[in-house]
């Protein structure tokens, strides 16, 4: 009996054996093609490297101030304003000019979006007691026409067809300088939401969109800070020329 049914159980194994052998192997996944590498036009454009000259005295200024921005201090803000600020180039300056400009009330104000920017550029001193920033103002070749050109800020920028997101990307570009075509949905105030693109000029000729994000102009926004009595003070926040 015990033989017959191993003899059974051997039967029936064997004849299962092939089978599994004839099971067909799960086909493998798709490779999703790599896709083509941006070019980067970096070897022929004029470079601009960012730079940093604070010292510890205003680093702890700009960190400490950073903060309150990031929270929407507005006492932070007041505190640190010079009496005389210069906030346009108009008759409407001082710390009232500054307030009404920027709409400090407004929730959606971009005073804590831009000046964080600023301040995050980097910048040079002018004097032992002046620091300005960001370092596109500050340190702009003097045989650039400051209207005509802008700087590239960030380190790998997409370049593209369009003034989309969307837009076919042409090339990749950092650190550097291109001649400015046009502005595109430039903010015509401090309160307008900063959609803008650079029209700019490649090396080739070509023209080529940038996101304001990844550009900046030497007659953007720029601040100046002063030491008095011992603190830092900002003395101008302005745009334009």
């Amino acid at each position: 009996m015990i033989r017959a049914l191993c003899a059974g159980l051997l039967i029936l194994v064997a004849c299962e054996a092939p089978r599994e052998e004839r099971r067909e192997a799960d086909p493998a996944p798709p490779v999703p093609e790599e896709p083509a590498p941006v070019p980067a036009l970096d070897s022929s454009i004029p470079e601009f490297l960012p730079v940093d000259q604070a010292d510890e005295s205003f680093r702890a200024f700009r960190d400490s101030t950073l903060a309150a921005l990031a929270r929407q201090d507005t006492t932070h803000l007041y505190g640190i304003l010079a009496p005389d600020l210069r906030s346009s180039f108009g008759a409407d300056d001082g710390i009232d000019g500054f307030r009404r400009m920027w709409d400090i009330e407004d929730p959606d104000t971009r005073l804590w979006s831009e000046l964080s920017r600023i301040l995050r550029m980097g910048g040079a001193f002018a004097t032992d007691s002046m620091f300005m920033a960001p370092y596109v103002y500050a340190l702009w070749p003097d045989t650039l026409d400051a209207f005509e050109f802008v700087a590239v800020t960030s380190p790998r920028a997409a370049v593209r067809r369009a003034p989309r997101t969307d837009a076919d990307t042409i090339g990749a570009a950092s650190y550097g300088v291109l001649p400015l075509e046009k502005w595109r949905g430039m903010p015509e105030s401090p309160t307008e939401p900063d959609t803008s693109w650079a029209g700019v000029v490649l090396p080739d000729g070509r023209s080529g969109w940038l996101r304001s994000a990844d550009v900046h102009s030497p007659v953007g926004w720029r601040a100046i800070f002063t030491r008095r009595d011992g603190r830092w003070v900002m003395t101008a926040f302005v745009a334009g020329d």
